[in-house]
């Protein structure tokens, strides 16, 4: 469309209806996982077994390893590569302690899984959520979702999809 024949304080009009347009859209599509999240914060985690990569059983949350950050993901889930780089970029840089962080895959198939652990290396532990028990019983329903989980084991944050300063808070909350 051409708006070159308009007058200029009806052209910023229409742009400041569009952006005001825009914005709301924005916050009413994100509201929900908004709300979600913070029904979360303060509950407990479950005290739950999974299965790791090697085989081994590991505990969603782990009362002696502190506050811990639990990384919701799955492999065919693009957003989810880039956090989980970021991750591993700040571990390998000594950033993060690898002990403080457990990656929950929600895939499906445990061979796809198993797959992109072994494509991907992560220095972090790694575990697989056999049938989705972690994820309902945090509410998860978008990867990546990471739960930071205090030393107390409650949730004390809560945030889905991906995150400029993800691997900053995450450093930030599970440093002494």
């Amino acid at each position: 469309m051409n708006f070159s024949h308009l007058p200029t304080t009806l052209k910023k009009r229409w742009r400041d209806i569009a952006f005001w347009f825009l914005l709301v859209a924005l916050i009413s599509a994100r509201a929900p996982t908004w709300l979600r999240a913070m029904q979360q914060e303060g509950r407990a985690v479950p005290t739950l077994e999974l299965p790791t990569e090697a085989q081994q059983m590991r505990l969603l949350y782990d009362p002696s390893r502190g506050n811990q950050a639990l990384l919701f993901w799955a492999s065919w889930c693009g957003p989810c590569k880039i956090e989980l780089s970021r991750f591993d970029s700040s571990v390998r840089a000594g950033k993060i302690p690898p002990e403080k962080i457990l990656a929950i895959s929600i895939d499906e198939n445990p061979n796809e899984y198993k797959k992109a652990v072994r494509e991907r290396g992560y220095p972090f532990p790694t575990a697989w959520d056999a049938g989705g028990r972690a994820a309902r019983a945090l509410g998860i329903e978008v990867t990546p979702t990471v739960v930071l989980v205090d030393n107390q084991g409650k949730v004390r944050s809560f945030s889905t999809g991906m995150s400029f300063i993800g691997p900053w808070r995450v450093r930030r909350f599970v440093s002494p």
